[in-house]
């Protein structure tokens, strides 16, 4: 008990002191001091720089990889995987193999085209001799188109069968070594198709493919998405290129999609932003708290220490100087960036904000019965 009277009487002669040395206007909030003891109580001030971004609350948001740089690995006849050159996390360059897979069903795509090539070059030997013939007048002209046309039809035919092959996984190089050695192969070399990393592996060797089943999924991570997830409400407020911050990481990106769709198991919204510096972070899947920055007019939006921030009957208050003094004006606190917090008034702050001695100024200001 005597400790706390002790403690009242102290401030209060505190206050009174601080009185003393100041005049204060209550009516206005003002607060005039000597040069002494603004040095004395060590008052510093600073111009505020204009906020044209203000980050707001966090939403959560999951790292994806463009559906333009993904692509599934698959093979379109099935077979007995024989080998994995690759495993998941792993950075791989186009035309690396990747598998090797042993596959019944190119054997026989194989037998179609060289019995194709064998059904073509008969067929160009019959079309070069009636040729010959019809040009000697031994046969009609009907005769001749009728071979042309034969062979014309086994061209088609040839070509639809090698770009089986090459759908099916066979590269170009092996196809034409399979039309000049003639020499079937059942094994199928699985490559990639660009430089990327592995995501996902779907098989594992000695496990047997029906066609079209997937073995790997091959992404590449550089842009990337973030999906968030925000609430109806706020969604009217984004708009396409606002930036996207995760301050935790040093990340921003831009937003590049407003969804429409309302999802029924939370009531909100997708909105996608895209990354493209500094995401060795970001690993597709992950989970990340994103905040929108909301562009706002520079002329009614600062920058100021949080220091410089004081709770004065329930409202929060800063010290401006002006000629006459000090003056508190009443600020809305509207969000944070780089560490300092974003204020909003309804006036234009042009002249110095007090950032250090705040503490005394407010002891002067309700010691003097002042409101703000």
């Amino acid at each position: 008990m005597r400790l706390f009277l002790f403690t009242a009487l102290f401030m209060a002669l505190f206050v009174s002191s601080l009185n003393t040395l100041a005049e204060t206007t209550s009516d206005h909030g003002m607060i005039t001091l000597s040069r002494a003891q603004i040095e004395s109580y060590g008052i510093t001030t600073m111009l505020l720089q204009p906020a044209s971004e203000v980050l707001g609350a966090r939403y959560p948001a999951e790292v994806v990889v463009p559906n333009s740089q993904l692509q599934v690995i698959s093979i379109l006849q099935g077979g007995l995987v024989e080998a994995l050159m690759v495993a998941e996390g792993d950075h791989v360059s186009k035309d690396q193999t990747l598998a090797r897979v042993q596959s019944p069903g190119m054997l026989e795509l194989q037998r179609d085209l060289l019995q194709t090539l064998i059904q073509l070059n008969l067929a160009q030997s019959t079309l070069n001799r009636d040729k010959q013939l019809l040009d000697e007048g031994i046969i009609p002209k009907r005769r001749y188109l009728e071979s042309r046309s034969a062979w014309q039809a086994l061209v088609t035919q040839k070509e639809q069968h090698e770009a089986m092959l090459l759908f099916s996984g066979m590269s170009s190089s092996a196809i034409t070594e399979l039309e000049k050695n003639r020499k079937l192969n059942s094994a199928l070399t699985v490559t990639a198709p660009f430089d990327g990393v592995l995501l996902e592996q779907m098989a594992i060797p000695g496990q047997k493919l029906e066609a079209a089943d997937p073995l790997f999924k091959i992404g590449r991570l550089s842009p990337l998405w973030l999906e968030i997830h925000m609430p109806v409400n706020v969604v009217s407020d984004i708009a396409i290129g606002d930036t996207v911050s995760i301050p935790e990481m040093n990340i921003e990106g831009e937003v590049i999609t407003i969804g429409r769709m309302v999802h029924a198991a939370d009531q909100g919204t997708l909105v996608r932003a895209i990354v493209r510096d500094n995401i060795e972070q970001l690993r597709p899947g992950q989970f990340v708290q994103v905040r929108v920055a909301r562009k706002y007019d520079e002329q009614k939006h600062y920058l100021v220490p949080r220091r410089a921030i004081i709770r004065l009957d329930q409202r929060t208050m800063i010290f401006i100087e002006v000629e006459q003094g000090f003056e508190a004006i009443h600020v809305n606190v509207v969000g944070s960036r780089e560490g300092q917090q974003i204020i909003t008034s309804s006036q234009a702050i042009t002249v110095p904000v007090v950032t250090s001695g705040t503490v005394t100024l407010k002891a002067i200001l309700t010691g003097a019965g002042g409101e703000g």
